[in-house]
């Protein structure tokens, strides 16, 4: 390690330091990080800056930290978590399922480009992935009108498969875009998602449309710590 030269981006020089060290092999997978007094004493920053740039350094997946224990070096097959689309990857409820027939508010109606106090049908849920323990957010928004006239008048929230073929026979040809959006957490969604202080998340919704009104909105908000978004692309 060596002591940076103050600027107004300390954080960033110390944030650069320990990195290099991690992909030069200074530190190895599992290896502890010296602990803070030590780091503090050798960069010649305060403790504000030396977690400053732990934190970014957690959030990019690098390392994890144990309250109390200190840092670690992640292993490099979990240093960062392959997030696959479209949504096929298994996740398993915890909680209760709040389904609800509200009103569309400003957000929800800009979303669905649909006018505010239309009917819609929400499902709310907390999941986990079963393969890495990462809590999920996740929201499912279908508006009356587009299950008006179906099964889904009824029982508004099938399995996804069957959910889309139905609004597929009733609407015609299905297509989809997603929006992807990182950010901080709100204080509700920090304690629903169980994150660490100063963690942002990653929201990503998923519009399905037909013949250009969108017909279902599915919303999942997860930590982005040590997250990439892994797409399949269709050459040719």
């Amino acid at each position: 390690m060596a002591r940076v030269v103050k600027t107004h981006k300390l954080y960033q020089q110390v944030t650069d330091g320990i990195r290099d060290d991690i992909t030069s092999g200074v530190y190895s997978p599992g290896d502890a990080l010296p602990s803070e007094a030590r780091m503090i004493e050798e960069y010649g920053v305060s403790r504000t800056t030396l977690r400053q740039a732990l934190i970014i350094l957690r959030t990019e997946g690098l390392i994890e930290i144990h309250h109390g224990k200190g840092a670690f070096v992640r292993h490099r097959s979990t240093a960062a978590t392959a997030l696959d689309r479209p949504r096929t990857r298994p996740l398993q409820t915890i909680g209760d399922v709040h389904s609800s027939r509200e009103d569309a508010n400003p957000a929800t109606a800009a979303l669905l480009g649909i006018a505010e106090g239309s009917a819609l049908y929400i499902w709310d849920t907390i999941a986990t992935e079963p393969t890495t323990g990462r809590r999920v957010l996740t929201r499912t928004l279908l508006p009356f009108a587009a299950a008006e006239g179906t099964s889904l008048e009824t029982d508004p929230f099938p399995e996804r498969p069957a959910m889309l073929a139905t609004l597929a026979t009733r609407h015609g040809k299905l297509t989809a875009k997603e929006h992807v959006t990182a950010r901080m957490p709100t204080p509700d969604e920090t304690t629903a998602l169980a994150l660490p202080d100063i963690t942002p998340i990653l929201e990503t919704t998923l519009i399905t449309a037909a013949k250009g009104r969108t017909v279902l909105a599915e919303t999942e908000t997860i930590s982005a710590e040590g997250i990439q978004l892994v797409y399949p692309i269709k050459q040719g």
